[in-house]
């Protein structure tokens, strides 16, 4: 009967662990494992299948008439119940080349924090701030609202 155990010197050294069978018959790198899964993953993940809120929010502005490419000044909006989290945001935003403001929203009962920037809108950028700066906004409290092109004043 085979079973799997991993063999090698120590943790620090993980990348040159073997993988061998009980009968110590083959043997795979640990690069080639995760080497692997990586492609696998990367296949996956280029299956064109779903092309995400932000490329479908891109191909809806081109369709009404923005240039593709073009530089714009894209707004970002998170959304948070008190002012101290939007406060750490906006901090954070700034030192990531944004203009925040902060306000009050609709209600009253809450803070927004709008991030601007001028950028040429890309699903993958504006896709990795979601995900990134929409992380952010939850461990101060707030959450992700979106994205918007700023009409010229």
């Amino acid at each position: 009967m085979a079973g799997l155990f991993l063999a090698g010197a120590g943790v620090a050294n993980a990348a040159h662990f073997r993988f061998h069978t009980m009968t110590g018959q083959g043997t795979m790198c640990m690069r080639q494992i995760v080497f692997g899964i990586l492609l696998g993953l990367a296949l996956v993940g280029c299956s064109g299948e779903d092309i995400g809120p932000d490329a479908a929010q891109i191909e809806d502005l081109v369709d009404d008439g923005m240039a593709p490419g073009s530089m714009q000044e894209v707004e970002l909006v998170f959304a948070f119940p008190a002012a101290d989290g939007a406060k750490k945001l906006c901090k954070r935003l700034k030192a990531e080349f944004f203009t925040p403001v902060l306000e009050a929203d609709d209600e009253g009962e809450g803070m927004l924090c709008r991030a601007r920037r001028k950028m040429v809108p890309e699903a993958k950028v504006l896709g990795d701030y979601r995900r990134r700066f929409g992380a952010w906004a939850k461990s101060f409290g707030g959450e992700y609202q979106g994205w918007s092109i700023v009409a010229a004043e």
